[in-house]
């Protein structure tokens, strides 16, 4: 739906349920994620974890302080980094799938990646093995995703489904997303690399210091995520490349900064707090199942109502000067 004056953000995210509602079927892949995650085979990092955890509790004893002693920096460091490692314990490296596809069992996951339900398949046994396991479920994650959205995509713009079309508009969004990430992942690791280095630097200085470079770097990237808020819906709605969306999120954001921030909250003030409530009813089998369904259905209105706002503001409103509904 395309109106004289752009939907407002309420009105945006009731097109995108209104969407989701004309194309259900594309809640069978968060859906089929859940399955997958919940009785299907597993790949453990335990061994890494094992020797990880080995390898730092070892180094941690050579700073031992002694009794009654305030711990030293590189002790309470050395703490949360044993914390860290030990969170990955059981957990279940296929749930990298969800990085691009709403699934339930990857958001309500008390750990960084969900626990291993089904038979484990494979077990990395080093830092190389691991990569590529990980690089490899990106990739997938990444193809998934691009037949999710290509499918919201399509009912945003109103079109008749034909499979060929669908399969078209994501694959070449699925290529869209590889350069798209590969190009992020060159130029942010020499970044990341300098900043932390500095803040590593400066921190041994002063501890002040050092935490408001990592805040200034932290409020970098938190704000240029925001700029690029649309890039996924630029290149599925206008199939552009990525250099092109990249400038058509920024585009839009900046002229239309008040209204995206609400979204961008909003939407994930619903993203973030329905998992929580849903952590309660997930344990039981009944409850597992209306959770699954219910969090594919929501995420997915959601992400078709963010498209909706960005299509009206594509489509209706090219110029800054044109009207916005409140």
């Amino acid at each position: 739906m395309v109106n004289a004056v752009p939907l407002g953000i309420i009105d945006s995210l009731s097109e995108g349920f209104a969407t989701v509602n004309r194309r259900l079927w594309v809640l069978l892949l968060p859906i089929l994620l859940d399955v997958l995650l919940l009785s299907g085979p597993g790949i453990s990092v335990n061994a890494l974890v094992t020797r990880a955890l080995a390898a730092v509790e070892q180094s941690n004893k050579a700073d031992d302080t002694g009794p009654g002693e305030p711990a030293s920096p590189v002790a309470e460091s050395t703490a949360q980094l044993l914390t860290i490692i030990k969170s990955f314990q059981d957990t279940n490296l296929v749930g990298l799938l969800a990085w691009q596809i709403p699934s339930v069992v990857g958001a309500t996951a008390t750990t960084p990646l969900p626990k291993i339900r089904g038979p484990v398949v494979a077990e990395p046994g080093g830092a190389l093995p691991l990569l590529g396991h990980a690089f490899g479920l990106a990739v997938l994650s990444l193809l998934g995703g691009s037949f999710y959205l290509a499918g919201l995509a399509g009912g945003v713009r109103r079109e008749a489904f034909q499979l060929g079309q669908w399969a078209t508009l994501a694959l070449r969004g699925w290529v869209s997303f590889l350069a798209l990430y590969a190009g992020l992942l060159l130029a942010m690791l020499p970044l990341v690399a300098v900043g932390l280095g500095l803040s590593l630097l400066l921190g041994a200085l002063s501890a002040a210091l050092g935490s408001l470079v990592s805040g200034v770097l932290g409020a970098g990237v938190i704000t240029l995520a925001f700029y690029l808020y649309f890039t996924d819906d630029a290149l599925f709605l206008s199939g552009v490349w990525p250099l092109r969306a990249m400038k058509m999120s920024a585009g839009l954001v900046a002229r239309n900064f008040g209204q995206t921030m609400g979204l961008f909250l909003l939407a994930n003030l619903i993203l973030v707090g329905l998992p929580l409530a849903l952590r309660l009813v997930v344990e039981h089998p009944a409850g597992l199942v209306a959770a699954a369904l219910g969090h594919a259905y929501v995420a997915s209105g959601i992400t078709a109502g963010g498209m909706v706002f960005f299509y009206q503001r594509l489509v209706v409103q090219p110029n800054p000067a044109a009207p916005v509904a409140a």
